[in-house]
């Protein structure tokens, strides 16, 4: 089943984007892309052309029928390009809407959200290979090329895994609930079904506009602010 998705991820420092990655997926190919800006010196924080390019192609994927995903962009990355590109708000805002947040649909189902390393390990597509998100700012930085290469390395990597993961739901989404596992912090293997929607003629994950409908989940443990998942749709509601 060919179920065309488009991933991004950005990386940031405060509101300032340092640089982001998209991935295409058709579920056989994908197809990743860079988006950076560089002078003379090396690398600099993403520039106004490249945000709203980036912008653009996501726009264009989502209206020609491909699905936009993310991990965790709810919470972050969209609010983060909608400071970058004001102009750009309702487009920024339907993008959000009717995009596809992987960990979300396990917190609004459940309310336990995962890390993108811990389920590409659980699910068999290896660890990042560069530096941890904490990392980001100070190697970005130091203006260090090897360093900021390490960034750069990481963003693209993070968008691949996106859609590597969103390829093997997909599939299992055609057949049954999909299956999202992850490695715990002391190297064991958890697992939970997710939601799928049926869309046209085939099975998907629900977007943020499907889980906005659903009732929060009861859940017998503490969620932290930053990974509630109502919090992190608060800024869309008004939309919805």
């Amino acid at each position: 089943m060919c179920c065309p998705a488009l991933s991004f991820d950005l990386e940031f420092d405060g509101d300032t984007i340092l640089c982001a990655a998209s991935c295409w997926t058709n579920g056989i190919i994908n197809i990743p892309q860079l988006w950076i800006s560089q002078d003379s010196k090396g690398f600099t924080s993403l520039s106004a052309v490249m945000v709203h390019a980036l912008l653009e192609e996501l726009w264009n994927s989502y209206k020609s029928g491909t699905t936009i995903i993310t991990w965790g962009g709810t919470g972050t990355d969209w609010k983060i390009l909608l400071k970058a590109a004001p102009s750009k708000s309702d487009m920024i805002h339907e993008l959000a809407l009717y995009s596809v947040d992987i960990p979300m649909v396990s917190a609004a189902a459940n309310g336990m959200m995962m890390g993108l390393n811990s389920v590409a390990m659980g699910m068999g597509l290896g660890s990042r290979p560069s530096c941890t998100s904490e990392d980001v700012p100070r190697l970005w930085k130091s203006k260090d090329a090897s360093k900021q290469h390490e960034v750069v390395k990481h963003v693209e990597w993070d968008a691949w895994a996106c859609v590597a993961i969103w390829n093997r739901l997909i599939f299992q989404a055609q057949f049954n609930r999909p299956q999202l596992t992850w490695m715990t912090q002391k190297s064991g293997i958890r697992s939970v079904r997710i939601q799928r929607v049926f869309k046209d003629t085939h099975f998907s994950l629900p977007s943020i506009h499907d889980i906005m409908q659903w009732k929060s989940p009861e859940v017998k443990f503490t969620v932290p602010d930053h990974l509630n998942h109502n919090k992190m749709m608060e800024w869309l509601k008004p939309l919805n």
